[in-house]
């Protein structure tokens, strides 16, 4: 249901806030510091070095973080203070039922209510704690509007302007407006947003579930053609290698390196320090979609990993975090496109460029890759050990007809997770505006 076909509230009051011309005329506009607890309404955390490691305890008190909240996880973490220590100097920093906590660190603003079912504990110095007076505010509408709505984003980034930190503080939580409904009124608004944002969540999760299908698809597509070919009835031959398996006999095997060039150009050093370079880095670059984002830099201002120059046709593939499957041909870049070293640039000279662009990326490569990469949380390979990785090698015009063939089903499929993410899209901008009309009063959803 649209949140303009759902009814309004019969008498509204003009608002303050920039982003909200007026609200009903029952609610209320309240600086959060009047709504929190008097002495504990607001508490950050305990510096990092009162809660040392060597004075920690396996059991205990439970300390909280960023992680928990980010992730929704409350099981998450190991660390407890002993009991001594907490009733001596930590009670202060205890987190109770329906307490707010707000991360303070990185992806500042993430939000989640504590539940009396968790573990005892107390917040890091990674957390801010936001204790509400009794009956003044519903603890999960206030999360709901400090993550997702307008008038709130628009307050925070206002007054985080020339802070030490943009993001928030105890000051700036302090300060910020809410528009208070009565608090039976608060209730039945956040379950209705619950329910919606239930139904909402079920339909992307399906839609999603569509894409990561039609991308299985797409991947298996490219990996059967770079090595098996496009005709079922040609005779094999064993590769004698375990990844790849059988191929046709008139395929032959080879070190990637005797078909290409590897990282032949570089960014000097003594480049002037106001040339300017199109920086790419390795979340720029997705499978299937290629290069899909860029940042403009002076040299001077660059990472000093900002160097590898790649020209039209090269391939670029990620060494690093190699199971994002980073992965693309270069395609009319400008003149001063710039690659991040966490890629290896691949020229290829006696193999079709398009033809190795798929086979670079697909499944079967991607995993002798990942076989050869060093460590765990973040695994990478050596340029020259990409060199060496046995690839599978068809005549000229076969190689030719399996890119043509590649390339006319990645567009079909690509449009078809395209009209999917559209799908999505709405889907988020429709939540995005049922949540910002229910929290301030332009559609009333009491008794829905």
């Amino acid at each position: 249901m649209s949140a303009s076909k759902l009814k309004t509230y019969q008498n509204y009051i003009k608002s303050n806030i920039e982003s909200v011309p007026s609200y009903p005329s029952h609610w209320e506009l309240k600086r959060v510091k009047y709504l929190i607890e008097e002495t504990d309404g607001v508490k950050i955390g305990p510096f990092g070095s009162s809660l040392k490691l060597n004075t920690l305890t396996s059991d205990g008190i439970k300390i909280y973080g960023q992680g928990n909240v980010i992730k929704n996880d409350f099981t998450l973490g190991h660390r407890h203070l002993p009991i001594e220590r907490f009733n001596s100097d930590f009670s202060q920093y205890e987190i109770l039922d329906g307490d707010v906590l707000i991360t303070m660190m990185g992806t500042t603003g993430k939000s989640k209510v504590f539940r009396k079912e968790f573990k005892r504990g107390i917040i890091d110095s990674h957390l801010m704690r936001v204790r509400f007076q009794k009956n003044q505010f519903n603890s999960d509408l206030f999360v709901i509007i400090l993550q997702e709505s307008e008038y709130m984003f628009n307050q925070v980034k206002l007054k985080s302007k020339g802070s030490i930190m943009e993001g928030l503080n105890s000051s700036i939580v302090k300060d910020l407006y809410v528009i208070k409904p009565p608090i039976g009124e608060q209730k039945q608004i956040e379950r209705f947003l619950h329910r919606a944002n239930e139904q909402i969540s079920h339909s992307i999760e399906n839609l999603e579930s569509q894409q990561s299908l039609i991308e299985e698809k797409r991947s298996a597509l490219i990996t059967q053609a770079v090595t098996k070919g496009l005709n079922p009835g040609v005779p094999m031959k064993d590769s004698r290698i375990d990844w790849i398996g059988k191929i046709p006999t008139h395929w032959k095997i080879v070190p990637l390196k005797h078909l290409v060039t590897i990282n032949d150009d570089v960014l000097n050093e003594n480049t002037p320090e106001n040339y300017e370079i199109v920086y790419v880095d390795i979340g720029n670059v997705k499978s299937g979609r290629g290069i899909v984002g860029s940042e403009k830099l002076r040299f001077e201002a660059s990472p000093s990993r900002a160097r590898r120059i790649a020209i039209n046709g090269d391939i670029a593939i990620s060494t690093v975090r190699t199971y994002l499957k980073a992965v693309c041909v270069v395609r009319n870049p400008p003149p001063n496109l710039i690659l991040s070293t966490g890629f290896a640039v691949i020229r290829p000279h006696s193999i079709i460029t398009e033809f190795a662009g798929f086979l670079l990326s697909s499944e079967y490569f991607v995993s002798l890759v990942s076989s050869h990469s060093e460590g765990v949380s973040y695994p990478a390979i050596n340029s020259s050990e990409i060199g060496n990785l046995p690839v599978c090698l068809p005549p000229e015009d076969e190689q030719i007809m399996i890119a043509e063939y590649l390339e006319k089903n990645s567009t079909i499929m690509n449009k078809e997770k395209d009209i999917i993410e559209l799908q999505i899209t709405k889907l988020k901008e429709y939540k995005n505006s049922l949540i910002s009309a229910a929290v301030t009063g332009k559609i009333d959803v009491r008794g829905l």
